[in-house]
This record gives structure tokens, C-alpha cells and sequence, in this order.
């Protein structure tokens, strides 16, 4: 390819570039990594990460204490949580996703002020529940940050 012909292609990939059609993530927020508790997993960078010593890491949004995910690391399998004691829960969805090659369950559903997810996989020998939470008019706003953080688990 002659240099006459490659500049059609520089040119594109040079806009494409400019207009911030290449992200980090899919909010064009910057990430994190987070280390430890047996796995490795990015989060948005204006989110805070908390560990604790009982296998629990909090994710939360440094903007809004209501919205947050964690994901809690249990050293067995066979392990699925039920819905939470909340009155008035409707399930939005039912369904399954793969998270680091593997099947996970995942629920969402809502109550009078916020909307939930319960994501659940097993994995070397291991169970882990991934519950979110937003406000119901931010919840779907939030979707790309939830997703960020699943999305990248990866099991060591």
C-alpha cells in the first residue's frame, strides 16, 4: 500500500479517534482495577471500591451512595440467594448471562424506589452473588457502569 492510498484510512481512523468512538468503556469513563478476594475486576473510575475481610467488595458510585454493586465471594457452590425481605418486589427479568466463560443467573427487579440485579455464578469451586442497585428513574442510566463491572470479572 503506497502512501497516497493509506491516507483515505488514517484519515478515518483519525476521526473515528477524535469523536470518541473509542472508549474505555461504554460511558467513556476510565477504569479501574481491582485485585483480590480471588478475582480480578475493573470498575468505573469515578466509582470507590471497599473490601472487606469477609469476601465482600462494595462498589460505589462516588455521586449517588444509593447506587452500588457488590460482589460477595462464598468458598462453596450450590449456593443461590433468594430475593431480599423487601415488600412490594416485581421481577423485571429472569435470565442468564456469561460472565468469565461461565453461566451466570441473573434476576432484576424493582421495588417502590430503587430497581435491583442478583447475578450469580459458580466457579472453581466457589459461588459468587453480584447484587446491584439504583434509583428506579437511574437505574437504566447505570446499566453501563453495572455492566462494566460484571462484565470484566475474571475468576483467578
Amino acid at each position: 500500500m503506497n502512501k497516497k492510498s493509506m491516507f483515505p484510512f488514517v484519515l478515518i481512523l483519525a476521526l473515528v479517534a477524535i469523536s470518541g468512538c473509542v472508549s474505555n468503556n461504554s460511558n467513556n469513563t476510565a477504569v479501574k482495577n481491582y485485585t483480590g478476594n480471588g478475582i480480578s475486576v475493573n470498575y468505573p473510575s469515578d466509582w470507590t471500591v471497599h473490601n472487606d475481610t469477609e469476601g465482600v467488595l462494595l462498589f460505589l458510585k462516588n455521586s449517588d451512595t444509593n447506587t452500588q454493586l457488590t460482589i460477595q465471594t462464598i468458598l462453596e457452590t450450590g449456593i443461590y440467594p433468594g430475593l431480599p425481605p423487601v415488600d412490594n418486589l416485581i421481577i423485571v427479568s429472569n435470565t442468564t448471562r456469561m460472565i468469565d466463560n461461565t453461566t451466570a443467573r441473573e434476576i432484576t427487579y424493582k421495588s417502590d424506589l430503587l430497581m435491583y440485579g442478583t447475578t450469580t455464578f459458580e466457579k472453581n469451586g466457589k459461588t459468587f452473588i453480584i447484587d446491584y442497585q439504583a434509583p428506579i428513574n437511574g437505574f437504566k442510566n447505570e446499566t453501563a457502569n453495572f455492566n462494566t463491572i460484571i462484565n470484566s470479572i475474571k475468576v483467578q
